[in-house]
């Protein structure tokens, strides 16, 4: 496959009230050794949580699975029900933190952003229509801190 980096979303780590209630909250991410974690199937799985220092070195924090998915929406889904701490984009979760059902962990170190890429399978046997909705994509989350979930393009490609 070739991949194609469409944008770099801000990432936070996230927990419902009553989680809180139970564990406290963490001030450090080796914390969340102990702590029961959402993460994510992918290419990399089992692999530890990834969290950036003030230089911007990458540190590994291997965390405890309790709950496997295979989607940020379903992190998401998850954090809410206080099944554990995740690891998600900011955009998707700002209703969940602006009502309450969900708060933002402030840990030591930041998450490491997590990056959108588009993948095809062969650069020859992309049409016109995916390349276009691949940049339409790229110049939509451009520089956003908070994209917009609505990607639609406004007429036809």
């Amino acid at each position: 496959f070739i991949t194609r980096e469409l944008a770099t979303l801000p990432s936070i780590v996230v927990a419902a009230p009553s989680l809180l209630a139970r564990t406290g909250m963490p001030r450090h991410v080796r914390e969340l050794k102990s702590l029961p974690c959402i993460t994510t199937l992918s290419a990399l799985k089992g692999q530890p949580w990834q969290f950036q220092d003030a230089a911007g070195e990458i540190v590994k924090v291997p965390v405890r699975s309790r709950y496997r998915v295979n989607s940020g929406e379903l992190a998401v889904a998850g954090a809410r029900q206080g099944i554990g701490f995740a690891i998600v984009a900011a955009y998707p979760c700002q209703e969940d933190l602006a009502t309450g059902r969900l708060q933002e962990v402030p840990l030591d170190l930041c998450p490491a952003p997590l990056q959108l890429l588009g993948a095809y399978s062969h650069r020859h046997s992309v049409t016109a229509r995916v390349r276009a909705l691949l940049e339409l994509i790229q110049v939509r989350l451009a520089g956003s801190v908070n994209p917009p979930m609505d990607l639609r393009p406004r007429g036809t490609i």
